[in-house]
């Protein structure tokens, strides 16, 4: 299978207690036909990927996001 690549933009980020956590990317209609992929090795039964994320036209001058932690999950999200 060759690698996929997606360009997005970091949406959400959330962590919980155990370590676990969740990434929400948002992504355009170029990335499609790899959005494609993904479905159909999903769709194949469980999944384990290696992520390489790398900053794609950043401003190094962004504002931080503010931290909210959920007291009943333990549920850390970045708004």
């Amino acid at each position: 299978m060759r690698p996929l690549q997606i360009i997005a933009q970091l949406y959400e980020v959330k962590t919980k207690r155990d370590g676990g956590g969740r990434l929400v990317l948002d992504f355009g209609v170029d990335s499609l036909p790899d959005i494609l992929e993904l479905q159909k090795m999903n769709a194949s039964g469980d999944v384990n990927l290696a992520i390489a994320i790398v900053p794609y036209g950043q401003d190094a001058e962004q504002p931080r996001l503010q931290e909210r932690i959920d007291p009943v999950t333990g549920e850390v999200t970045f708004e």
